[in-house]
């Protein structure tokens, strides 16, 4: 199965842009399809087997990868460690992303955060495709 990396790319962000499984991806084994679910709105009639791990492959959150708080929490320890307390105790509670947003912009490291988050995405994501035997096209 040959998929465009933008279109992977779409999907995860999609599915992490909510708590976990307030939206999801699912790709399809055989035709490559994309097929999203939300609990907040349905776009598309979805298959019978959507569910099927045998013919779908379900599109992790961030979160259940390395990309979510781990990298955040990551990232501060490496920029300033001083406030990891800090930053550990924002992703304790809803909310946590707005927090650490707004602490990021507040100490000047905003870009320097989505440069980090941008150079650990893509190479993860690549390795899942690779796990999941994704062919993909540039």
């Amino acid at each position: 199965m040959k998929l465009k990396f933008n279109d992977i790319e779409l999907a995860f962000n999609f599915v992490s842009s909510g708590r976990r499984l307030t939206n999801e991806a699912f790709i399809s084994r055989t035709s490559g399809q994309i097929y999203y679910r939300s609990a907040q709105e349905t776009w598309e009639e979805l298959p019978e087997d959507i569910d099927d791990v045998e013919k779908y492959i379900s599109v992790p959150h961030k979160n259940d990868t390395d990309l979510g708080i781990a990298m955040a929490l990551r990232f501060v320890e490496e920029v300033a460690p001083d406030d990891l307390e800090l930053v550990s105790a924002f992703f304790r509670a809803p909310g946590a992303y707005r927090r650490f947003k707004v602490f990021l912009e507040r100490n000047g490291l905003l870009e320097r955060w989505y440069a980090y988050e941008e150079a650990h995405r893509v190479p993860a994501l690549r390795t899942w495709c690779e796990e999941q035997g994704i062919a993909l096209i540039e």
